[in-house]
């Protein structure tokens, strides 16, 4: 398993503490998120975006975030990314314009806490975005 370094935001007590992100090298799409202090979490979906949600889907009610950029409000996968088992790639879309190949992120590269919403703001952006473009 690839090992990445991660935060994990509590935005209740606004702390951040250091975690680990493993996420499998084969094509399970295992992902186990670990902190410094022990807190695990683990899921396995059909592609590292689908298992990245179901860990936020974890652990967003507790009032704790993933300081990722699959964490952001204003990221989303496209259908053929949505599909590949394999892809850690997602657009960072602006109201108003088609989303770019050069606005692409990995889903675990860091961000700041200003950035990241829960899911379902997440999903209302992707909606207001979409009427965006007319």
């Amino acid at each position: 398993m690839e090992e990445l370094p991660c935060k994990i935001w509590n935005k209740i007590e606004d702390v951040e503490k250091e975690a680990t992100i493993r996420v499998s090298s084969d094509d399970s799409s295992e992902l186990v998120v670990t902190t410094v202090g022990g807190a695990s979490w683990q899921a396995q979906a059909g592609n590292p975006l689908a298992s990245l949600n179901l860990i936020r889907e974890q652990i967003e009610p507790q009032g704790l975030y993933l300081l990722c950029c699959g964490s952001r409000l204003d990221v989303s996968a496209s259908g053929m990314a949505r599909g590949s088992r394999a892809t850690r790639k997602v657009y960072r879309l602006e109201l108003g314009k088609q989303a770019m190949r050069e606005n692409m992120v990995d889903i675990f590269d860091p961000t700041e806490k200003e950035n990241v919403a829960t899911l379902q703001d997440q999903r209302e952006f992707y909606q207001q975005w979409a009427a965006s473009l007319g």
